[in-house]
């Protein structure tokens, strides 16, 4: 009977995956800052990392399928100066509940800088500022036979000025790790919810994403490949500039009525894909690189644009994180566009290693 109710637990949460996965395209949903990567390890991967099982904390954050007693008295701290004056962050703590589940509490946050009020008329009447918050409750429990499933409830509040807005999402994931194989699969959906007090009369969509996730270290070599394919519950998240003219591609040379702003399909396949790679070097040194072809394909400038042809690493990015004393230092920097890169740095610990050096004094 319990094994049954467990079954019929995962059936409900598989059937929800599809349910809550409403089509939408970037900029047309509310609250997109849980779409922030929450570290810098993250980051230096192309954003995306949901199949890494181990002592990482923000990554249960990313799936909370991933939380593992390695997580116990894990901290984690984010810090971003992005672009402009924006700056976001993250902070956890990981508790072991038994051998078999771990929970997270932790905050996002963003600060999107001091703006100055004016009138209709141009009159400086004060400042103002804006930003959100994301309370996040985790929980995670390896299950059966290399699976494990979690869940995140997160408790959302913006605002900007006067205005402000609640929401209320959940993530849900599974994931299938073999230690013995070095491999690892995960799907996640993300922040399924929704806008219960809005900043009008109307209500928007959270920025649903359907993930799956693969990664797989080489036995042996220092090398762990990671490949991320996202908003999977959109077909086509393509943007298509109106302003922007668009080369026709045509299966049909005989065709003469393309859509001027057709894309291949090999094209909408590439922008759900971020790959990312590690070198694992030893215990106290990594290097990471990766590549977002969405963020490449949509942050480069213009053809029409006199700097077009200097691409630069716009979609690239890269990071590396040292052990120091009993603190893990991570560095991930990543070009959004060719006029910046943001610079992410994380510091994780384990307080409990603190603890035993007490008492060991």
């Amino acid at each position: 009977m319990f094994l049954a109710m467990k079954k019929l637990q995962l059936s409900i949460l598989l059937v929800l995956f599809a349910f809550f996965a409403t089509a939408q395209i970037g900029g047309m949903g509310v609250y997109q800052s849980l779409k922030l990567p929450p570290s810098a390890r993250v980051a230096a991967l192309g954003g995306y990392q949901i199949a890494v099982m181990d002592n990482e904390l923000a990554l249960g954050f990313q799936n909370p399928s991933l939380l593992n007693p390695e997580m116990h008295k894990q901290m984690s701290l984010s810090q971003v100066n992005y672009l402009a004056d924006v700056g976001f962050g993250f902070a956890g703590f990981g508790y072991n509940l038994d051998s078999n589940t771990t929970v997270l509490g932790g905050i996002q946050y963003v600060s999107y800088g001091d703006f100055t009020r004016t009138d209709e008329f141009g009159n400086t009447n004060g400042s103002f500022s804006g930003g959100d918050y994301n309370l996040v409750a985790g929980i995670g429990r390896k299950w059966r036979h290399n699976l494990s499933y979690g869940a995140n409830l997160k408790i959302i509040y913006s605002n900007l000025e006067q205005y402000y807005s609640w929401g209320l999402a959940t993530d849900l994931a599974l994931t299938y790790h073999r230690p013995d194989r070095n491999f690892t699969a995960a799907l996640v959906a993300r922040n399924l919810g929704f806008q219960f007090s809005s900043y009008s009369s109307t209500k928007e969509q959270l920025p649903v994403d359907l993930q799956l996730g693969l990664s797989q270290k080489l036995e042996n070599a220092p090398f762990r490949f990671n490949l991320t394919f996202h908003h999977l519950n959109i077909p086509d998240i393509t943007f298509v500039n109106p302003t922007q003219q668009v080369q026709v591609i045509s299966f049909n040379d005989d065709d003469d009525t393309d859509d001027p702003n057709k894309i291949a399909l090999a094209e909408k396949f590439g922008r759900h894909v971020s790959f990312g790679t590690e070198i694992l070097l030893n215990k106290h040194l990594h290097f990471r690189i990766g590549y977002n072809h969405q963020r490449r394909k949509e942050m480069l400038l213009p053809a029409s644009n006199t700097f077009s042809n200097n691409k630069g690493a716009v979609g690239y990015s890269w990071g590396f994180g040292l052990r120091v004393w009993k603190l893990h230092v991570d560095y991930g920097r990543v070009a959004h566009h060719i006029g910046g890169a943001a610079n992410y740095f994380t510091i994780t610990s384990n307080l409990s290693q603190f603890k035993k050096q007490e008492k060991a004094g």
